[in-house]
């Protein structure tokens, strides 16, 4: 491990037997449930008023901006903030907050260059370099093309700010190794905005005076933003809640909390009628329950989660969904309409026949008609082969992460993170900063639980916590 990192990790106390087991099996982590029920009144504050909104995005990337300065001592610190940011990214948005539209994507791209910055001993992939440089020729064709600044500027920002969050997550990650107790707080940092967001929704939800169901999107019950986005945010948050739920040993009773929080993620997914953010969840948690099963170490935590969670999809869930609805989210599901991203795709494939090799131009393709949903085919049309190269980078990129993690679980987080951000990218682009920091946390090397040490040397070594 890189001397950089190596103070991170965390020294894991004696093995307990007897009396003092089964009280650290039934341990409560006061921590993640207070961090967890704080984000309940905070967001429906949040959303009362667009000033603590504001406040609330302001002070998050100001610390933000704080920890990243500090990062040579604590770069784990800069993946907690940048989760943070990430999952509350929409909370944000939804509630009004007085920030500009790609905060959250330029948000993280600085704090992890900052980071990566002050890190010694770094590498930098040449897989993230090349795969944003591949995406900057077709930008001067935006540019001769463009007359209105703020129209260029629009265009440059919504479709590069996604990009270059990846780049710079895939860089950050790939210099960090993290203990699975570093893991599971970043994707707690993740989780308790998310959960702020499934509050805002669910709140809208149940003060709305006229509630109907179609087999559309519902803005409704998506907290009066756009379900896509808020779906998509959520489904993130299940898949944290999820990975936390099946890699955590100890305290019965947080697991119990974690589940909780899973099914009032999917839960309220589900009701924003917007398919795309629980496919994404389902594909990524495929991929995660694969790894694991092969583990034998984690195959019992694993089948005894699932099986949970079946059975309250089966028993909770899916009745009260379909009594809510009147049985109109079971069309909704069952439909295998695309929502008119059939006809995109088409558009941008016709795009590439005419600009092969440039393409159309950076944001060109979505004038006179709707913006881009597939983030492959927009690289196609606007990028022409240079947006196909990118592409393979991202996908060899994808693979080399899932081959070089190191343990069953390490391969579960790197092949869901991965699958969760493809799948995204295949039907909201990169509209959030979700999808990128998903890529990059791909990246990092999860090490293996740390053989305990003498008392007397984890208090000289005790490292980060």
């Amino acid at each position: 491990m890189t001397p950089a990192i190596a103070t991170q990790i965390p020294f894991r106390s004696f093995a307990k037997t007897g009396k003092r087991a089964a009280a650290t099996s039934r341990r409560i982590d006061w921590i993640v449930i207070a961090l967890l029920v704080v984000h309940v009144p905070l967001s429906l504050l949040i959303s009362t008023s667009i000033a603590v909104a504001t406040i609330h995005a302001v002070l998050t990337v100001g610390i933000g901006f704080l920890l990243a300065l500090q990062s040579r001592r604590h770069p784990e610190r800069v993946a907690y903030v940048g989760a943070y940011v990430v999952g509350a990214e929409v909370l944000w948005r939804m509630t009004g907050a007085q920030v500009f539209w790609e905060t959250g994507k330029y948000a993280i791209a600085a704090f992890f260059i900052i980071g990566l910055v002050l890190i010694r001993h770094r590498k930098v992939p040449a897989g993230a370099l090349l795969y944003f440089a591949l995406l900057l020729p077709s930008t001067l064709i935006t540019v001769l093309s463009t007359s209105d600044f703020t129209q260029l500027h629009k265009a440059l920002s919504f479709h590069l700010s996604g990009p270059f969050a990846l780049a710079a997550a895939w860089c950050f990650f790939s210099q960090l190794q993290l203990s699975p107790h570093q893991l599971r707080r970043i994707l707690l940092s993740v989780i308790c905005p998310t959960v702020g967001v499934a509050c805002v929704a669910l709140a809208g939800t149940v003060s709305a005076t006229r509630l109907s169901f179609t087999t559309e999107s519902n803005f409704v019950t998506s907290g009066g933003f756009g379900p896509n986005q808020v779906a998509g945010a959520l489904g993130l948050g299940a898949l944290c809640a999820l990975i936390w739920l099946v890699s955590h040993k100890e305290g019965w009773i947080n697991r119990v909390v974690i589940l909780g929080v899973l099914v009032l993620l999917t839960f309220q997914a589900a009701l924003t009628f917007s398919r795309g953010g629980l496919y994404n969840a389902a594909g990524a948690s495929a991929v995660a329950i694969f790894y694991l099963m092969r583990n034998r170490g984690s195959r019992t935590r694993v089948i005894m989660a699932v099986s949970m969670i079946a059975l309250l999809a089966g028993l909770v869930i899916i009745p009260s969904l379909e009594d809510i609805t009147g049985g109109t989210i079971s069309q909704r599901f069952s439909s295998i309409d695309v929502a008119h991203r059939d006809a995109i795709v088409r558009s941008d494939l016709v795009l590439w026949q005419e600009e092969p090799i440039l393409g159309v131009g950076l944001g060109m393709s979505g004038r006179g008609r709707r913006l881009p949903h597939t983030e492959g085919t927009r690289l196609l049309a606007e990028h022409g082969m240079f947006g196909l190269a990118a592409i393979l980078a991202l996908l060899i990129g994808a693979l080399r992460s899932i081959r070089k993690a190191r343990t069953p679980a390490g391969k579960a987080v790197a092949g869901s993170m991965v699958t969760f951000s493809l799948l995204f990218m295949l039907d909201k682009a990169m509209r959030l900063a979700a999808p990128s920091f998903a890529f990059g946390l791909a990246f990092a090397v999860l090490l293996p639980d740390q053989p305990a040490l003498p008392r007397a040397r984890r208090r000289i070594k005790r490292g980060s916590f």
